[in-house]
């Protein structure tokens, strides 16, 4: 005869496993900017990640170098690749480089902004999330996907949280002519019409529907004083339909 205790345990157990997986909850960046991981600094990054930081998973196994590793899956101990900054502390402005010189032959995720003065901008779509764990596309090309864990130097952030990172994210519409806009988010109610710029700011995001706005002139290059509000479906459970953008 189960104890209670055991009864318990099956029961958490069972709930874990039976648990959805939130499909495409966010993106997720990589935070690389010298500053940082300047001494003394690591106090004042602010994330949205679960966990701090370990050897396993961020190494800074030279005092000029920090690597990220990727796995295959969760329960795999080995390395699958890894993706290592170099900080050139010598040089006014940093210069900041990639160590790997194959790492274009993998590496293909949402957003590749590159700024030797001091930061990489690397944002990866996040396919799937498990504890602490988290399925990126590494390759937005092939679609292949690894795993990384959350934590300081690895950000989460959820649909909503976007534009209070990073100002200058746009959102892009894979198939703009055909994307369907509503005035709420309820497939019932009603339609839009909207052709003009393929470039949104989100406003606000709901399961799978997203409130979507034509971006700021600035960033979007607007030349309409109209402001155009509207949701859209922009994921299921196998597809996501819009595309994140830094210029």
């Amino acid at each position: 005869m189960k104890t209670t205790v055991q009864i318990i345990i099956l029961m958490l157990l069972s709930n874990i496993l039976s648990a959805k997986t939130d499909v495409y909850p966010g993106m997720v960046k990589l935070i690389t900017g010298w500053h940082k991981f300047a001494k003394g600094a690591d106090s004042t990054v602010t994330f949205l990640g679960l966990t701090t930081s370990t050897a396993k998973d961020i190494s800074n196994y030279k005092s000029d170098t920090v690597v990220f590793n990727f796995y295959r899956n969760p329960k795999d101990n080995k390395v699958y690749r890894h993706l290592s900054f170099y900080f050139d502390w010598s040089k006014i402005p940093r210069i900041v480089r990639i160590v790997e010189k194959n790492y274009t032959d993998w590496l293909s995720p949402m957003t590749f902004n590159d700024d030797t003065s001091g930061y990489y901008d690397i944002y990866f779509t996040c396919k799937s999330k498990k504890g602490n764990w988290l399925e990126i596309i590494i390759n937005e090309g092939t679609q292949e996907t690894a795993w990384i864990r959350d934590t300081k130097f690895v950000k989460m952030l959820p649909w909503k949280n976007l534009l209070k990172e990073d100002r200058f994210l746009t959102i892009e519409l894979k198939d703009f002519k055909t994307t369907q806009y509503f005035k709420l988010n309820d497939i019932k109610s009603e339609q839009i019409n909207y052709a003009e710029n393929n470039c949104f700011e989100i406003v606000d995001v709901k399961g799978n529907w997203m409130k979507i706005e034509n971006g700021d002139s600035e960033i979007c290059f607007t030349t309409s004083n109209k402001t155009f509000t509207a949701w859209v479906l922009f994921k299921s459970n196998d597809n996501l339909v819009i595309k994140v953008n830094r210029p």
